[in-house]
């Protein structure tokens, strides 16, 4: 089972997920877009130069992006309960998934799909 390893919306807003793999993905929502990065757990500035997943400067894009993974993810997690709309669909998203590589396609595939 994935585990939240931090989160926060007074200091940036973001939260970083441990997958079941071992590999951490850490989500930063703000007024400039979205970015997901992946790293492997205890590397060394790994938040800093780990893999981008998904890099989204558009807010609208991301926004859109957002909307898409909250119909496509509608089941409640033991996140807790972020008052950021955005950064709620993208960690629920990050949450069913297994991998980082499986984050990748499935973020950046609702990327790309209309919304419904």
């Amino acid at each position: 089972m994935p585990e939240l390893i931090y989160s926060s919306e007074k200091f940036g807003c973001g939260a970083t997920i441990k997958l079941d793999s071992g590999e951490v993905c850490m989500i930063s929502v703000a007024q400039s877009g979205v970015l997901v990065r992946s790293y492997r757990d205890g590397s060394l500035f790994g938040s800093w130069f780990g893999q981008i997943l998904y890099n989204e400067k558009t807010v609208y894009k991301a926004a859109q992006t957002a909307m898409t993974l909250a119909l496509h993810y509608p089941d409640k997690t033991p996140l807790p309960t972020f008052q950021n709309p955005v950064l709620s669909a993208f960690a629920n998203a990050v949450w069913h998934s297994s991998s980082a590589a499986e984050v990748s396609i499935v973020l950046n595939e609702a990327s790309e799909r209309p919304v419904a």
